[in-house]
């Protein structure tokens, strides 16, 4: 569910200061990245490090998949890392932008594919695997897109 809520926050938030900060159409979708890199991408992945790090059993449990795996501490450094990425991202632009959406377009779109598959092979349609499974398909869209009317 803060997936989404992030996501939704992060969309919100660049939309808004997207029209009240930028001079056209480029400078919109680039203010409008910046906040979701920010909310949508940064926010989140931190709160999962913590989920996934420090409450790695409460957090399988919720998705339906086995736990006391090691890969749940894995993952949340890597959200941890990614997540501070993403918020300095806030305040860098150019090439950094670029690196940031490809790696983000490939890790949200393979999560996306893991939740599917558990959906579709395992029926585990508990909302805690369904709604990141949406907003992991959603997240690189947006990035894409916005990177592409940015540059």
């Amino acid at each position: 569910m803060v997936i989404a809520i992030c996501y939704v926050l992060g969309v919100g938030a660049g939309t808004v200061a997207g029209v009240a900060r930028s001079s056209g159409p480029t400078g919109f979708a680039s203010e409008m990245l910046r906040w979701v890199f920010l909310v949508s991408v940064g926010v989140p992945l931190v709160i999962a490090f913590f989920g996934h790090s420090f409450g790695g059993q409460t957090a399988a449990r919720r998705l339906g998949w086995p736990a006391g795996n090691p890969f749940q501490t894995e993952l949340g450094i890597w959200d941890g890392a990614g997540g501070v990425v993403a918020i300095v991202a806030f305040w860098c632009h150019g090439g950094f932008w670029l690196a940031l959406v490809i790696l983000n377009a490939i890790f949200w779109t393979g999560t996306g594919i893991v939740h599917v598959r558990e959906i579709v092979r395992r029926r585990n349609v508990r909302a805690d695997n369904v709604l990141p499974a949406i907003v992991n398909f959603l997240v690189p869209a947006t990035l894409i897109v916005l990177y592409a009317l940015a540059a």
